[in-house]
């Protein structure tokens, strides 16, 4: 079975963006963790990359993944911009 790999964007000192003292770290962390129960519960094979730096996050992966794997970063961003939709 394929494993699916699992990185909260920043972290490792690195808070992402922050707004209203929340951090894209912290928050995308809840989301990364929330996302890892969601995939097991349907059972796939899900492996959470350390909180490291991205070039040792690439190296982590590169070292644990086989032919077939998925590697998923999961980040968010802020903007000032307001937009209606």
């Amino acid at each position: 079975m394929a494993t699916i790999f699992l990185s909260a964007g920043h972290g490792a000192g690195d808070p992402g963006a922050v707004a209203g003292g929340a951090t894209e770290a912290a928050e995308i962390k809840l989301i990364c963790d929330a996302v890892e129960k969601e995939l097991q519960s349907r059972g796939l094979k899900v492996s959470v990359v350390p909180e490291l730096r991205l070039r040792p996050t690439i190296d982590w992966i590169n070292r644990q993944a086989k032919r077939g794997d998925v590697a998923l970063e999961l980040h968010a961003d802020a903007s000032k911009n307001i937009v209606d939709l």
